[in-house]
């Protein structure tokens, strides 16, 4: 079983960075991206393609964060416009201007790149520890994506740009009043976000495949991540992820995938609606 707990582990991490990228999203453009997951399949799609036509994966992956990057700022131009509205109408009309964005991007996709499937082969053998094989591509990927965001912290807290965003996700009238530019920090956040979104991407492809229609799946754990975490926080979005992949990964191995997601998404569905309630 601890083998199974350490999987868990490094999925809920790469979950967390898909969470943390909706929820910045989210808390400063006040927009759930549902083009998120296919952000994802964007550089994992890309580093497939990299790595056939020869490349080395240590250059292809950064690389292949590009494609993730772009679609975002073209997800700002197409959002920004909305920015001028209350927030109820920019979220309703966010959320109808992404999944459109999301169903013709999961369109070109499945249909131009239907057999680019993304795997990363890790060279190190399994370690065996306490009687059991822990897959060394789950420790590698569980190691990046902590420090991944880890550094995201110190970025946040350290840094001037840092903190202008959490600054404009906190309270973006205050931080108008202090000089920052909120229209800056949203494009930047969305930025941040593809970075985060493309790189769970990559990792997720050491310990399984990602192919190019696993978009949509990936859109809707970031989403139970946001919810389960508390959609603005982002301590709590690191936190649903790891506690996530974790009950996945157990749920999956007692009863089956298909089974656990569906537990998982009537558990996201009561915390929702308890938010909702309680709001």
């Amino acid at each position: 079983m601890i083998d199974v707990v350490v999987d868990g582990v490094s999925f809920g991490l790469q979950l967390a960075m898909l969470g943390v990228g909706l929820t910045v999203v989210y808390g400063i453009a006040g927009v759930l991206n549902l083009s998120h997951g296919e952000w994802v399949v964007a550089s994992t799609v890309s580093a497939s393609l990299l790595v056939a036509s020869g490349l080395h994966p240590a250059i292809a992956a950064p690389a292949a964060l590009l494609p993730a990057v772009l679609l975002s700022i073209l997800t700002w131009s197409l959002l920004r416009p909305l920015q001028t509205l209350g927030d109820e109408e920019r979220s309703a009309l966010g959320l109808v201007v992404t999944l459109a964005l999301a169903l013709a991007l999961h369109g070109v996709v499945t249909s131009q790149f239907a057999t680019a499937h993304y795997s990363l082969q890790v060279p190190v053998g399994p370690l065996k520890v306490a009687g059991f094989d822990l897959r060394s591509s789950s420790l590698i990927a569980s190691a990046v994506a902590a420090l991944v965001l880890a550094s995201l912290h110190l970025f946040v807290t350290r840094t001037r740009t840092g903190i202008a965003l959490r600054a404009t996700f906190q309270n973006p009238r205050l931080a108008e009043l202090q000089c920052i530019d909120v229209g800056r920090m949203r494009y930047a956040a969305f930025v941040l976000s593809a970075l985060l979104a493309g790189g769970a991407g990559l990792l997720l492809g050491t310990t399984a495949s990602v192919d190019p229609a696993s978009g949509l799946e990936l859109t809707v754990l970031s989403l139970i991540v946001c919810i389960l975490g508390g959609v603005r926080s982002v301590k709590g979005a690191v936190a649903a992820g790891v506690a996530l992949g974790v009950t996945d990964s157990v749920l999956s191995y007692l009863i089956g995938a298909y089974l656990s997601q569906f537990l998982l998404l009537m558990v996201a569905s009561a915390a929702l609606a308890s938010r909702v309630r309680i709001g």
